[in-house]
């Protein structure tokens, strides 16, 4: 079973995300924040399979957390924010990202970017 990670700053959000991943594959264990800060600590304790980050979030930024993320580990990460169009694909992919998702997106689409990792 596939264990994902879902970060995003808007609880609402992430609880409906987390859904629709399940709607689409019953066979994920997702784990979800809502506060960027408590990322290291969760990946210090449980390990995943792919990481799902936001980049516009408080206190620490998607792409911050990545650096971060990247020093300790080798875990796979999707970028999927609104906010994409603001960094140049090539940028996130050259921090660390394995794939850059615009949100809202085709649920099918980031599946298929989960499967694929």
């Amino acid at each position: 079973m596939p264990r994902i990670l879902l970060v995003d700053d808007l609880p609402e959000f992430v609880e409906t995300e987390k859904a629709y991943l399940n709607e689409y594959d019953s066979s994920f264990d997702i784990e979800t924040l809502s506060d960027p800060g408590e990322t290291m600590p969760m990946l210090e304790k449980k390990e995943f399979d792919v990481i799902i980050l936001d980049i516009m979030m408080p206190r620490i930024d998607g792409l911050q957390l990545l650096k971060q993320i990247r020093k300790k580990y080798d875990t796979p990460v999707i970028i999927y924010s609104a906010y994409v169009h603001l960094y140049p694909p090539s940028e996130l992919l050259d921090q660390g990202a394995n794939y850059v998702v615009s949100k809202p997106s085709n649920m099918e689409f980031l599946i298929s970017r989960i499967r694929d990792l």
